[in-house]
């Protein structure tokens, strides 16, 4: 426990989870259920998922539980469906109205693009190679929502990543879809 606890040196914020009904989360694989059984006076019954009480549900939880958090584990201590979460919150937001995540901006009242992400396309050069290219139409992608037929729009523009079509930028990309491209997100709400 000791060493759990050393883990906390450092973080400002803590959150504790205590998982409800967290065994009867896990599913008990079909031949193994015969294993569970139990009488009552309605009859012989089989647990269709992990219960209390089994002697491996602990075992089998835990391992579920490292298994799930193990990306995480830097920053949460277990002890079977009791989780600790810390960190140092310089990075984090909590209890906001708003929260500025992956490019949009999250609210009560819906989605919306962050205009610090959009920000950069209005500058954005004519992309001189498929790289270039792919990368411009990633952003366009990530922001499909908000930009009508943006699949036809850029439909040219992806022919040209295809494998055996060579990459030569001409004006009829540049204005046509590039600029419509840009000009859209630079619109978006």
């Amino acid at each position: 426990m000791e060493d759990l606890l050393d883990k906390l040196h450092g973080s400002t914020w803590y959150h504790c989870i205590d998982l409800n009904t967290a065994y009867f989360q896990i599913p008990i694989f079909q031949d193994h259920k015969c294993k569970t059984g139990f009488s009552s006076s309605n009859g012989l019954w089989d647990c269709n998922s992990l219960a209390q009480g089994l002697c491996n549900s602990p075992a089998t939880f835990a391992r579920y539980m490292e298994n799930m958090l193990s990306s995480v584990q830097a920053y949460t201590i277990k002890h079977l469906d009791d989780i600790l979460c810390h960190a140092d919150t310089k990075k984090c937001q909590f209890l906001q109205q708003e929260v500025r995540y992956l490019g949009f901006i999250i609210s009560g009242s819906g989605v919306k693009s962050n205009p610090d992400k959009i920000l950069p396309i209005k500058t954005w050069k004519a992309p001189k190679t498929t790289q270039k290219l792919m990368q411009f139409l990633e952003i366009c992608t990530s922001y499909h929502k908000f930009v009508r037929n943006l699949a036809g729009t850029a439909a040219p523009l992806c022919r040209l990543l295809k494998k055996d079509t060579p990459f030569i930028w001409t004006t009829k990309y540049e204005d046509a879809f590039f600029q419509a491209l840009k000009d859209a997100l630079i619109q978006i709400p």
